[in-house]
């Protein structure tokens, strides 16, 4: 699933708007946290992962699944490319380490594709 598929399916969870709610000023932050809960379905059921991931059991890896930062980085290049995504939102990418409490901003915030505001490509 697309993590822009997955934002939709998140805000129709939540009773919102069936398509994410992006306006062309949304704050979008790519947040992931170490130790992650997913990491123990990679190391004893990564077919399982595989399948809901929509990827190769053997293309976990390129997934970034055990890294923080790296999985971080791959949603923000997912939402940077997206078309999806109205140009002009602002993207951040943090990890929240969750021995210490504390949130790392690892890319400080940008604008997406401002070409893309208001429909105008």
């Amino acid at each position: 699933m697309s993590l822009v598929a997955t934002c939709g399916w998140t805000s129709t969870t939540a009773n919102c708007p069936s398509r994410p709610n992006f306006g062309s000023d949304s704050i979008l932050i790519a947040l992931h946290r170490t130790d992650c809960g997913i990491k123990h379905c990679y190391h004893h059921a990564p077919k399982l992962l595989a399948q809901q991931a929509g990827v190769a059991q053997e293309e976990l890896d390129s997934l970034a699944i055990t890294a923080a930062h790296g999985a971080v980085a791959l949603d923000v290049a997912a939402l940077t490319a997206s078309k999806d995504v109205p140009g002009g939102n602002t993207v951040s990418r943090a990890v929240y380490d969750v021995a210490t409490g504390k949130v790392e901003i690892v890319v400080a915030p940008v604008r997406l594709h401002p070409e893309y505001i208001s429909g105008v490509h």
